[in-house]
């Protein structure tokens, strides 16, 4: 993650990590230095678990954010690089939503916006790897046939959304992370980046906390 967003995205974008309360013990490590990347011990866990080789497609909806066919081929090669036979495929993000919908997309994809769907607990507007069918991403919806695991989630984010106390509020998102991450819903990637271009008698401001992509409501043209 590093060496993309420093080679290949603007430098500023942040790493994302699964949504755990701030202070909370990490089965992932220190959030300093979680975890780096080893190809020979990912390599050595895949043959340990009979998954050496393993081949799938990792589809990226594209064309909504900018730069994702510069950095997704990275992706596919560091997921080559531990032992898998990772094939990048793009599909335009309209009808991706159709197929993923519809589960006619087989393999993981790559979803921004959030690994979560809107309104749950998650690492905020980023890059994400759904990694698991059945499992909630933005644009889910309640019909959707979702994974046990993930309606016992959905359940103890709405026990949190309600409960007053902050420290038994973090306990239950702890165990609402703890389930994310153990049962691999998500790989979360960074955060989004834009690159905008204007003229110099426009001026554009959005809401620093709301990344919209560029929208013409936030556009003003300058006098003179």
């Amino acid at each position: 993650m590093d060496s993309i967003i420093k080679n290949l995205l603007t430098g500023k974008e942040q790493k994302s990590y699964a949504p755990f309360p701030s202070g909370y013990p990490l089965p992932i490590g220190d959030l300093g230095k979680p975890y780096s990347f080893d190809p020979a011990k990912a390599k050595a866990l895949l043959k340990e678990a009979g998954q050496e080789g393993f081949a799938f497609d990792l589809t990226l909806p594209t064309g909504l954010w900018t730069g994702d066919k510069v950095w997704m081929p990275a992706i596919g090669q560091m997921l080559n690089d531990v032992g898998f036979k990772c094939n990048v495929v793009y599909q335009d993000f309209s009808n991706a939503l159709t197929d993923i919908a519809a589960r006619k997309i087989p393999g993981p994809f790559v979803f921004n916006q959030g690994a979560i769907a809107k309104g749950r607990f998650d690492p905020g507007f980023s890059y994400g790897i759904i990694a698991t069918t059945g499992v909630a991403y933005t644009h889910a919806s309640k019909s959707d046939d979702l994974l046990p695991e993930q309606v016992q989630l959905d359940a103890l984010v709405a026990k949190a959304s309600a409960e007053f106390d902050e420290k038994k509020r973090n306990d239950i998102y702890q165990q609402v992370a703890t389930i994310r991450y153990a049962n691999a819903f998500a790989v979360d990637l960074f955060n989004l980046s834009h690159i905008y271009v204007t003229k110099a008698n426009l001026l554009y401001e959005e809401f620093f906390d709301t990344p919209t992509g560029l929208s013409l409501q936030y556009i003003k043209k300058l006098k003179g």
